[in-house]
């Protein structure tokens, strides 16, 4: 029986000594892993294919909103429908004019023939969104559709607060 009662006591301390392990390593992992941004191509007319990495971190409902309609080929082959020199280039509207908006069936499957729109993550709005408006970040209007590339920085702190900016340009073929 003592013998019984020293193999339990030991098959206990090295149960206790492997949870303390595996709890010490699921921390250490949490803490030393790299959560990377979601990155999202789209193909844009006459210019090719654009790389970008979005910051949900910064405009979680914006970075969702972008994804769930570039993964149903809403953006796919529209044109930069306005540039502007020293500035940015727009795009993401259907019309390629600036005045289309997007609807609830080009966000998913069996929806409605209706337009939406979401919350800008902008100062205006109450969001504290931390990224300068710099060259190469893609930032959204008012309009949850319509995207900024932009191609110098902006001293202009006005825009701030009334521009969602959620990612940067990766890469452009």
């Amino acid at each position: 029986m003592e013998m019984f009662k020293k193999i339990m006591l030991i098959i206990l301390i090295l149960a206790v000594v492997a949870g303390i392990g595996f709890s010490c390593y699921g921390i250490y992992k949490n803490k030393t892993t790299e959560v990377k941004n979601p990155v999202a191509k789209i193909t844009i007319k006459d210019m090719g294919t654009i790389t970008l990495e979005l910051y949900p971190d910064q405009a979680p409902n914006t970075v969702a909103n972008f994804i769930a309609l570039a993964n149903r080929g809403y953006y796919k082959d529209l044109k930069m429908h306005r540039i502007i020199k020293d500035f940015a280039a727009q795009g993401g509207d259907v019309n390629g004019d600036g005045t289309g908006s997007v609807k609830l069936k080009d966000l998913k499957e069996g929806g409605d023939d209706k337009e939406y729109c979401i919350p800008g993550e902008f100062l205006a709005n109450g969001y504290r969104n931390t990224l300068k408006h710099i060259r190469g970040r893609i930032q959204f209007s008012r309009c949850p559709i319509l995207y900024y590339l932009r191609r110098y920085d902006n001293p202009r702190r006005k825009l701030c607060s009334i521009w969602t900016s959620n990612g940067r340009l990766g890469s452009a073929r």
